[in-house]
């Protein structure tokens, strides 16, 4: 993805510079650190940053307020009854 914005790392020290980030985002975690490149190379990023969906991170306190704020694990094992002829055709 680099290659394609035209972004290459094209020296040994910015490789050194990016395995140094890589270390201190992930604590020397290596899943962590594979997940940490996982999500640069799914999101096409040029650079490596901390994990959006980050475990460990603390919760909003006005968002625990919110029923809908445990990214809806509240609906597992829930059914739905809709009226068919509610759903379009080709959804059916």
């Amino acid at each position: 993805m680099r290659k394609a914005k035209r972004a290459e790392i094209k020296t040994q020290d910015t490789i050194n510079r990016y395995l140094r980030d890589l270390e201190k985002l992930s604590g020397g975690d290596p899943d962590l650190a594979r997940a940490i490149l996982d999500q640069s190379i799914a999101n096409t990023y040029t650079g490596l940053f901390a994990l959006k969906s980050s475990p460990n991170r603390t919760v909003n306190s006005s968002a625990s307020n919110d029923p809908f704020a445990d990214s809806g694990t509240w609906s597992v094992g829930r059914k739905l009854n809709i009226a068919p002829s509610l759903i379009p055709e080709y959804l059916r």
